[in-house]
């Protein structure tokens, strides 16, 4: 459980200390900041999972990572043992750095992302649905971050979400098709002793949405 979390000068973010506790909400007026408290642990995440980086971090250039675009300031991120400082470089990336490890990774103004450095602890996860994902086999038994891209990977590897899987179609007459080969997910169903497939990206968003939450 993350304990303590502190935030400078991280696009909206101008400074903020938190005590956290198991489960933490955020109750506020739009465009107030809320989800770019989120999207710092997101940054924190993407040093671990590299995949879809701007899905992380909502950004088109580097700069604007950066409170009101001052990029004279570092940005700091602090969550328990992580120490993360992004500063803004001459090639105009923001170059990302732990205090106790060194370089980690810089997003380029195209808004790439590249690192030499190996991946930190992957305990901090930052998910966001992503309706056109792209599946990939995965020997993990989490959901991958940010979009989950191993789900027919990880459903294959857990009993229990593969039974609420089944008893949320159950009420429709419907099944869940899995192909940890492919991998792949379609919504199965009989119609007249046909058995039909329907493209899990062509499924209902909600359904969508509730498993991969």
């Amino acid at each position: 459980m993350i304990r303590r979390l502190s935030i400078k000068n991280f696009k909206s973010v101008r400074q903020l200390w938190i005590e956290c506790r198991r489960v933490n909400i955020f109750i506020g007026e739009p465009n107030t900041g809320k989800s770019n408290i989120l999207e710092a642990l997101g940054l924190i995440s993407m040093m671990a999972f590299r995949d879809h980086p701007e899905l992380f971090v909502r950004v088109r250039e580097p700069h604007q990572l950066f409170y009101n675009y001052n990029v004279r300031e570092e940005i700091r991120v602090s969550l328990d043992e992580h120490k993360v400082v992004g500063r803004f470089t001459r090639e105009g990336y923001a170059s990302f750095y732990d205090e106790g490890r060194g370089f980690l990774m810089a997003i380029r103004p195209d808004g790439k992302q590249f690192s030499r450095a190996p991946p930190i602890s992957s305990s901090i996860r930052f998910y966001r649905f992503k309706s056109d994902v792209k599946f990939r086999k995965s020997d993990e038994t989490f959901l991958l971050p940010p979009c989950g891209s191993n789900l027919p990977s990880v459903l294959m590897l857990n009993p229990s979400l593969r039974q609420m899987v089944y008893d949320i179609l159950e009420d429709y007459g419907q099944r869940l098709a899995v192909d940890p080969h492919e991998p792949s997910l379609s919504v199965a169903w009989e119609l007249e002793g046909v058995l039909q497939l329907l493209p899990y990206e062509l499924a209902s968003d909600t359904l969508r949405r509730f498993i991969f939450h």
